[in-house]
């Protein structure tokens, strides 16, 4: 029995249609984990693959590679992609965004300072909020970031009660964000409820 061939989707359909796979880490709804971890040959490229059983297809590679960061999907259906490590086991500050109707790449503001294995979380203002994480292999940072994407600026959050990287950050319908486990020198059984702004 002859299968019927599949129809032909357009660019922006595949790209609405399907979801991101990066290095290898397959991610939810377009949110890239791993981008182009470097390599001699430079970033490798990003590909989408489909949710069903459509091949997958190549798109535009990040410019920067970079690993360990997070990847968090804003208001409208862009990717903001924040710090991580690059090239020379470097920590990485820098910020880009990805538009996966243009399928196209932009630098964002990059953060005051930079961080690897940190978490990161779209609170209900469309703001991001990025805590924790690593510098150099250092103890664990205790302070965070918040990010405005309609100002492309960055401005201090408060500070965690406990420094941790490798945690998870979920936001709540009431505004506040729930910050669980991680590591500070062990693997981390403590839970914080976090309010990202003092007048909340």
């Amino acid at each position: 029995m002859s299968q019927n061939p599949e129809p032909s989707l357009s660019t922006a359909e595949r790209l609405i249609t399907r979801r991101a796979t990066i290095g290898g880490m397959v991610s939810a709804v377009l949110i890239p984990m791993l981008i182009g971890k470097a390599s001699a040959s430079g970033a490798a490229p990003l590909e989408a693959q489909s949710l069903t059983a459509q091949p997958s297809v190549l798109v535009t590679a990040s410019p920067i590679a970079r690993m360990l960061h997070t990847a968090s999907v804003l208001p409208g259906g862009r990717i903001l992609v924040v710090g991580g490590v690059g090239s020379g086991d470097r920590a990485l500050s820098s910020v880009q965004i990805y538009d996966p109707m243009q399928d196209a790449w932009t630098n964002a503001a990059p953060m005051a300072g930079a961080r690897f294995q940190h978490a990161a979380t779209v609170l209900s203002t469309g703001q991001v909020l990025v805590t924790g994480g690593l510098y150099r292999s250092s103890s664990p940072l205790i302070a965070g970031e918040i990010y405005d994407p309609g100002a492309n600026t960055w401005s201090p959050a408060p500070a965690m009660l406990t420094p941790r990287f490798g945690h998870t950050l979920t936001a709540m319908a009431d505004g506040r964000v729930l910050v669980t486990g991680g590591s500070n020198s062990k693997p981390l059984s403590s839970v914080e409820i976090y309010l990202p702004y003092p007048n909340l």
